[in-house]
């Protein structure tokens, strides 16, 4: 519980162990010892409550040790029994779950980023070539630029496979891309 300048009424124990403080500590400290003052969404968040008499939002919180942590805040304003306001506030550290957001997004990054390279050469495959070459299709015609493609076919690969093994073809493969790459621009 909270008032409108600040100061703290009474504080959980779950407040207290996600803030690193007891409840002593944060009456006396008031907010702005709990609230990250850099983020500015604060404000837009205390003069929205003040409005409309609630607010739902993210906001960065502080800890006793100094750490910043995103926190979902929900908060109502309301009347005490001598007319006072108060605000009522439930705060949801959701630092956890930025953090699994972020896991996905390189996951699904990199699932993207697999699923247009072939694993064993990481050149393009099929479709990244044919991603790749429609974008390059269109650039040629917005730009009027010409366009080339160029066709490589590795003579008598069958037999180095039949002959060696697919190890060896392998290889045989992973060092052709290696040249290949190293001997053409990269656009």
């Amino acid at each position: 519980l909270m008032r409108p300048n600040g100061s703290i009424i009474k504080v959980n124990t779950a407040a207290c162990i996600m803030l690193g403080r007891n409840e002593a500590e944060l009456r006396e400290a008031g907010c702005g010892m709990i609230f990250d003052l850099d983020d500015e969404r604060w404000k837009t968040a205390l003069a929205i409550c003040e409005l409309e008499g609630h607010v739902k939002t993210e906001l960065n919180f502080k800890r006793k040790d100094g750490t910043i942590f995103p926190a979902f805040l929900t908060s109502a304003m309301f009347e005490d029994d001598e007319g006072e306001k108060i605000s009522v506030m439930i705060i949801r550290d959701i630092s956890k779950d930025k953090e699994y957001l972020e896991l996905i997004e390189e996951m699904k990054r990199k699932a993207e980023e697999d699923a247009m390279h072939d694993y064993l050469t990481n050149t393009l495959n099929r479709r990244g070539f044919d991603q790749l070459f429609k974008a390059e299709i269109t650039r040629s015609v917005r730009f009027d630029l010409g366009f080339c493609l160029a066709i490589i076919d590795v003579d008598f690969f069958k037999m180095t496979n039949d002959r060696y093994g697919h190890n060896v073809g392998d290889m045989v493969l992973v060092e052709i891309a290696r040249i290949l790459i190293e001997s053409t621009r990269p656009y």
